[in-house]
């Protein structure tokens, strides 16, 4: 992550082998909450924000890796104190489960959308 990370930082954009890779271990990593950490420690929350929201506007990208992404980017802008931003991705992410009713992400957006409405 931290290599697709500074690839970004320094103009370059990662073609869709690694787009996918990192929409594998993203998914891995909102399972697997050491992972995520791990990941955390290599590239800062905010660092994620931007490299997500980046991830998210690559053409080709598919529903579950688009779904997958958005996750990812809620929890990253919550893990970077970015609770009001959070909280409207959530929404966004519950919103585009609708579709999805069997989706493993809709009861921990609908749960994220009810704790960071109370935090308003």
């Amino acid at each position: 992550m931290r290599v697709v990370s500074d690839m970004q930082a320094g103009g370059e954009k990662a073609d869709s082998l690694l787009r996918d890779e990192v929409c594998n271990r993203y998914a891995q990593a909102l399972q697997d909450e050491a992972l995520k950490q791990r990941i955390l420690a290599q590239v800062p929350a905010t660092r994620q924000v931007e490299l997500l929201q980046s991830a998210l506007q690559s053409e080709g990208i598919s529903v579950v890796q688009k779904t997958t992404l958005s996750v990812a980017l809620a929890e990253s802008l919550e893990a970077a104190g970015r609770s009001a931003n959070a909280l409207e991705a959530w929404k966004m992410v519950a919103a585009e489960l609708k579709s999805q009713p069997h989706s493993i992400w809709s009861d921990r957006a609908d749960a994220a959308v009810k704790r960071l409405s109370r935090k308003r």
